[in-house]
């Protein structure tokens, strides 16, 4: 039977009362209704409330502004970083040494760094050429900067030369740690811009205009490897080179990224997992006019800045490499528990050089397998990590390499958060290690090597659940609603390469022929079910997924 609501609901909303009024007469006289309360307005805030409650702290109410300084992620991830770094120095003050002859124990008091180490040692603070006569084993970039803090702080008066005292060399390696850590500092603040300014395209009308990825960047402020980690050495320096070539790459600046590239590598070697990454996903993209165009600078402005001390110290120059490319297994790497039980480190060496390349291997397999091309947070994530794990070192600080690639690879706040942990416990461990505390024979060793394997394990955790987000990108916390990678510049919406979608054509073809009949009427169903799905309200080109999928790009 007919009800006046069903005769309702079939009637046009814009048709004339006249035609209405047929219609209900034609069934019959309408009983009377009590008088209702109109209804609520609905609130304009669309899934604002959604996106930002896990950050903010609950659904917007209905006349909430998302705008203004509460909303702006710039100036709290500024005032964080520097509350974050503050604590740092705060932290590394009880290292400091004032009586030349009475050293302090920084294992113990958990503050140790490799900067005024260097400048006391290898005649440094007497004033011999860093690679010319103390071949220090340190990168290009970095070894250029302390010789121009070792400069600055002779000139404020500083006792460097080969006729300071013990004690005035002492004084100087502070200064010249203080001066070095500011520099740091800068170079953690550009880390964290860049960041910031690489989720300013993230804001929709969904979003009422809150650049949502812009808040990732509070992650890094306060993390807590950067309290940990962020003066153990140089390390700062390289990752936000990194990240200041990937925020030029997402607004498509290859030549700018490029030579960003280039300093972070003369600055870091892991720097070249990122470009590998840029590399195997314009590959996949059909985008290597693209990649030439980032490689070729950086390459030029690598060699430009190596080649002088190629030229003058040969010798130092290798220095660092050997130590990159050579040596034993080091401290936090699984080879290095190996070794203390018994087994060759020439021969750890050469499996842990294999494991590397079979894991880089596989992530760039898992590139050109995924439904969908991946992320680049997500592919230097896993190159990054993968070495990190499989190499033969893995000191504490490598941490900070990771730390900004998880950011991009996957914000989540419970991935983030057990990944710090892990990191916090081993930065603890190892210096309990290397004090005894926790050594070979102490009784308590075990604890150091459940800190090393927790560390390894949890990264491996994290790397499974992005490796998930690759070949279920519908689930991507990234890619909803209607993103595809938005610091993938010339990447984001990207169709894959001819080549690839005649292979995926292949095998899905292959797979029919090998299925059998196909169930005509479950398939129409299916076909039906998705015919009546509601599309969004609105779309524009910045919002379709586009065309870089292949047939689950439907799911998202």
């Amino acid at each position: 039977m007919t009800t006046p609501d069903d005769v309702m609901r079939g009637v046009d909303s814009d048709a004339a009362p006249g035609a209405v009024a047929q219609a209900t007469a034609s069934q019959g006289p309408v009983p009377s209704a009590a008088p209702q309360e109109p209804a609520p307005a609905r609130s304009n805030l669309p899934t604002i409330s959604v996106r930002l409650s896990h950050r903010i702290g609950g659904p917007l109410g209905r006349h909430a502004r998302p705008g203004g300084l509460w909303f702006d992620p710039a100036p709290w991830a500024l005032l964080l970083s520097t509350i974050n770094w503050v604590l740092l120095l705060w932290r590394q003050a009880p290292c400091q040494q004032y009586t030349f002859g009475k050293p302090v124990n920084p294992f113990l008091r958990l503050c140790y760094s490799d900067i005024p180490v260097f400048f006391q040692n290898n005649g440094i603070g007497s004033g011999a050429g860093i690679y010319s006569d103390a071949a220090s084993p340190l990168p290009v970039l970095v070894g250029y900067l302390a010789s121009l803090d070792r400069f600055i702080i002779r000139l404020l008066g500083a006792g460097v030369g080969p006729d300071a005292s013990g004690q005035a060399q002492l004084d100087s390696s502070y200064m010249f740690f203080v001066l070095a850590a500011i520099g740091l500092f800068c170079a953690f603040l550009a880390l964290v811009l860049a960041h910031l300014q690489m989720g300013r395209d993230s804001f929709s009308d969904a979003t009422r205009g809150v650049r949502v990825r812009s808040f990732d960047a509070l992650l890094i402020a306060i993390a807590p490897v950067v309290f940990t980690g962020g003066l153990i050495s140089w390390h700062v320096l390289p990752v936000a080179l990194t990240s200041l070539a990937l925020w030029a790459w997402a607004r498509k600046l290859p030549v700018v990224s490029g030579v960003l590239f280039g300093l972070a590598v003369g600055a870091d070697a892991y720097p070249v997992l990122v470009v590998l990454a840029v590399v195997v996903l314009c590959i996949r993209a059909a985008r290597m006019r693209e990649a030439l165009r980032m490689l070729v600078p950086g390459i030029v402005a690598w060699v430009a800045l190596n080649l002088p001390v190629v030229i003058t110290a040969p010798h130092g120059w290798t220095a660092y490499w050997s130590t990159v490319l050579g040596g034993g297994s080091g401290v936090g790497s699984f080879w290095y528990a190996l070794q203390l039980l018994g087994v060759s480190g020439t021969l750890l060496g050469v499996v842990a050089s294999v494991f590397v390349v079979i894991a880089v291997l596989a992530v760039v397999w898992l590139v050109f397998t995924a439904p969908r091309r991946p992320r680049l947070g997500q592919v230097a994530f896993l190159l990054v990590a993968t070495v990190a794990v499989f190499g033969p070192h893995y000191s504490p600080q490598y941490a900070l390499w990771l730390l900004p690639l998880l950011v991009l690879a996957r914000p989540k706040v419970l991935d983030w958060a057990a990944w710090n942990v892990a990191e916090v416990l081993y930065w603890l461990a190892i210096w309990g290690y290397l004090e005894g505390i926790l050594g070979a024979g102490s009784g308590a060793d075990a604890l150091y090597w459940l800190a090393v394997l927790l560390r390894i394990g949890v990264v491996l955790w994290v790397a499974s659940r992005v490796i998930g987000d690759m070949f279920s990108p519908w689930n991507d916390p990234i890619r909803r609603p209607f993103v595809d990678d938005p610091v993938g510049g010339v990447l984001d919406h990207a169709v894959d390469a001819p080549w690839l979608a005649e292979a995926e054509s292949d095998r899905k073809k292959q797979a029919a022929d090998q299925s059998g009949p196909v169930d005509e009427q479950g398939a129409s169903e299916q076909v039906a079910a998705t015919a009546t799905m509601p599309a969004p309200a609105t779309t524009s080109d910045a919002d379709m997924p586009g065309p870089g999928t292949r047939d689950e790009e439907s799911g998202q």
